[in-house]
């Protein structure tokens, strides 16, 4: 009892918390392959509940019976009991003591963490590039042995800021420096949903222009017609307020 497992089978997502009634959870979301996912699961001991998050924002919770049941085992990753190998990439794996509020996974979940958070107890980073141990950065030293991994070219994550929730969307702020073409291709190929802020009404606009004090992109391009600005959603232009000789 007590043990913890997900897995994805056929683009969806299976958890288990052993102690639990029912043990075996299957998530709704379907996965896209090729692209980078942030998926955090929340545990409401409380609740009797646990809450799948993907990309900071709620998926689906799915409710139990009867609270988890404590235990002391070995964790693995990309496998399970030597079988069932996982055929992909990861970029870190983070455990906490607390159940996480949306704020916190929204603020945390691009960043890389110091080590001393509150309530991190296990944190796993897999970008070391090289070598056979496992380091665990939260002070623990849970380290861990690495078994027939293959090291990929390690992800340059540009940091990226929460600015806040605005219409049902999530709004990043990153101040690394890029061309317009490399911070659209950064995003629409690591991350499922995600691209360049497209501005659609005066609230949306002032909200923006109170949250950045930067110059910045925009998904405002005439990269297909010269002169002919649209964004980069496909979405109708239905709002303005250039600056002079804008948009240029």
């Amino acid at each position: 009892a007590g043990k913890i497992h997900f897995q994805i089978s056929d683009g969806l997502l299976e958890f288990s918390l052993s102690g639990n009634s029912p043990t075996d959870q299957w998530f709704s979301h379907v996965f896209q392959t090729d692209t980078w996912t942030h998926i955090a699961f929340v545990y409401e001991g409380p609740n009797n509940r646990a809450l799948l998050y993907i990309n900071g924002i709620l998926s689906q919770e799915v409710n139990y019976g009867s609270t988890r049941a404590a235990d002391i085992g070995n964790f693995q990753f990309g496998n399970w009991s030597n079988s069932r190998p996982f055929d992909g990439m990861i970029d870190d794996f983070r455990i906490w003591n607390d159940s996480r509020t949306v704020s916190e996974i929204e603020n945390n979940m691009f960043n890389e963490l110091s080590g001393d958070e509150d309530g991190l107890i296990g944190y796993w980073k897999f970008d070391a590039g090289e070598g056979e141990i496992l380091y665990d950065h939260s002070g623990n030293a849970n380290h861990g042995d690495i078994n027939g991994a293959a090291w990929t070219a390690a992800w340059d994550n540009p940091d990226f800021t929460f600015l806040g929730n605005f219409g049902g969307n999530q709004y990043f702020l990153s101040e690394y420096t890029l061309t317009w073409e490399s911070a659209h291709s950064y995003l629409t190929d690591n991350f499922f949903d995600a691209h360049l802020a497209t501005i659609t009404s005066e609230e949306e606009n002032t909200f923006l222009a109170n949250a950045i004090s930067v110059t910045g992109w925009i998904g405002f391009t005439d990269e297909e017609v010269e002169g002919d600005f649209r964004w980069v959603t496909g979405e109708d232009v239905v709002y303005t307020n250039w600056g002079g000789n804008e948009p240029n």
